[in-house]
């Protein structure tokens, strides 16, 4: 199997030395065109601040839950929607408990939050 980054590489390379239409490149490689021409867009000083933010709440309150760290963010001026913390949260602290499923209730009693 051929990562998506891969592909719009080699897609590049087609189309910059001008070997085939975008179009038909991107239908030979099964690449999506909107994927081609999407472009990330560059980092800005307060999404960068919120992501450092997030970090300290993160391990300052490391019992936190993402909504109570959104409700902290929101407090403190940060814009951040519903699915923007867990994101970013995952990414800057990707360290959770983990724990087996098929334990008794008896065996999960280091971490209370997985017991609902």
């Amino acid at each position: 199997m051929v990562s998506t980054e891969y592909k719009w590489r080699m897609a590049a390379f087609v189309i910059k030395d001008e070997l085939c239409s975008g179009r038909s490149t991107c239908r030979c490689l099964r690449l999506a065109r909107s994927t081609f021409r999407y472009r990330r867009r560059p980092t800005t000083a307060e999404r960068t601040g919120l992501v450092t933010r997030l970090h300290e709440l993160s391990c300052e309150y490391s019992r936190y839950g993402f909504r109570r760290i959104a409700v902290k963010l929101g407090g403190e001026g940060y814009q951040v929607g519903r699915k923007q913390v867990p994101e970013l949260r995952d990414k800057v602290h990707p360290i959770s408990p983990s724990f087996n499923q098929s334990r008794t209730r008896s065996a999960m009693k280091a971490w209370p939050w997985s017991l609902k």
